[in-house]
């Protein structure tokens, strides 16, 4: 699970920032349920983080993904999209993110600039490149389970050197630039179950912590697998229904086309029709995208992040998603998202500490505060019964936008 991530010179995040997953328990003691005490530390399932347009919010989720590319030979990057804060005078990115599970609590540690090479075939009309990340610096900390120390794994420098203690006689070559020190150790010695050696138990379970990062937002190109759909069928029909979307059944092809029947009343009579996927509004195929991750047998641990999670769902189908991670509904994972859509910023959902509000400052550079760290004029935190929603259209928390007199300026009044 993730523990806390801190991010520097990545897009709008100019300063060192920080983004913790970690219950706030000295401040909030509301929906004590929704923590999860994972090897000594209190851990959130949820986070939202709201905030004007221009914020930094998709940046912070972005950042959330970015240990993936280094473990990720074939990633892909809109072309020309920009890491690096343009308002730094680096080209150098900073990611600091630590996971926790049963076991361990690792720390990874890398920095890294990045290049742009284009991709040789034509490829969706060449807006696609590949995105290589030319590697300036990669540790692995860790913390067995009881312990108070953390100690390193690995030190990788600039010149591809691997410096470490706890590998024993194993020698790391001199990596090229662009090869993470965890994606070699992983693929040549960690990548068996059966090694039980210590540094491959903490190689293991940092490679699966980012292995299991995965975006929930869906609104992109989804390729189905069959046998999934065939498997599942039952529980997403069940939970479409629940959701309000009636369907009876599914049918599913190798040919990535879904169908939903429907029975309807003709003429008095039941009648299945075969309705596309594709024909579906945009919100009841984000639905069932989104189940279609959700009810895979493999969730257990899994980082789901979502840009606009709230884009094309109706407020209580939005609100009904955050629910699918409340433990009542028994998901051991993680939901991080950002929104516009504030009817859900309220007590009932959220406790404080699971609130984040993003916004530039006058350098142009992207800050975060947690709800449980904001305090009115006398200095005094927000109540937990308060209307959050409410307070924070009134300007209370900031983090919205300045609008002056639209027509006017439209119109030159």
């Amino acid at each position: 699970m993730l523990k806390e991530l801190t991010i520097k010179n990545y897009r709008s995040f100019n300063e060192e920032t920080t983004f913790s997953m970690e219950a706030d328990l000295d401040k909030v003691s509301e929906h004590s349920d929704h923590v999860l005490n994972v090897n000594g530390n209190n851990i959130l399932r949820v986070s939202s983080i709201y905030g004007p347009n221009g914020g930094g919010k998709t940046n912070l989720i972005k950042a959330i993904y970015l240990p993936r590319i280094m473990i990720n030979k074939s990633m892909t990057a809109r072309y020309n999209t920009n890491l690096d804060c343009i308002y730094s005078d680096s080209d150098i990115i900073e990611e600091t993110i630590f996971f926790i599970n049963d076991e361990f609590e690792i720390g990874y540690n890398f920095k890294f600039e990045y290049t742009f090479k284009p991709i040789e075939e034509f490829d969706f009309k060449s807006i696609l490149s590949k995105l290589q990340l030319n590697i300036k610096e990669e540790s692995i900390s860790f913390r067995e389970k009881d312990s108070e120390e953390f100690k390193e794994l690995l030190y990788r420098g600039e010149t591809g050197a691997v410096e470490s203690e706890l590998l024993g006689d194993i020698k790391v070559p001199q990596l090229a630039v662009g090869l993470s020190a965890l994606l070699k150790l992983y693929e040549d010695y960690a990548n068996n179950e059966h090694n039980n050696e210590l540094f491959a138990r903490v190689i293991r379970s940092l490679y699966n912590e980012i292995d299991s990062i995965e975006d929930l937002s869906t609104d992109g190109y989804i390729s189905y697998d069959v046998e999934v759909i065939n498997k599942y069928k039952t529980q997403i029909v069940k939970n479409l229904c629940n959701l309000d979307i009636n369907v009876c059944d599914i049918e599913a092809n190798e040919r990535d086309e879904i169908y939903f029947i429907r029975e309807v009343n003709i003429s008095g009579k039941l009648k299945r029709k075969k309705i596309s996927l594709d024909d579906e509004s945009a919100g009841t195929k984000k639905i069932f995208n989104i189940l279609y991750k959700l009810v895979q047998g493999d969730l257990k641990g899994k980082i789901f992040y979502a840009d606009d999670l709230n884009s094309y769902l109706h407020p209580k189908l939005f609100q009904a998603i955050i629910e699918l991670f409340n433990p009542k509904k028994n998901i051991n994972c993680q939901l991080i998202f950002n929104s516009h859509d504030i009817t859900a910023m309220n007590n009932k959902i959220f406790r404080r500490d699971e609130i984040w509000f993003a916004y530039r400052d006058e350098s142009y550079s992207t800050k975060l505060v947690s709800l449980s760290n904001i305090v009115n004029y006398k200095g005094e935190q927000i109540r937990k019964d308060a209307k959050y929603n409410k307070q924070y259209l009134e300007g209370k928390y900031g983090a919205i936008p300045v609008i002056d007199d639209i027509l006017a300026n439209f119109y030159n009044e």
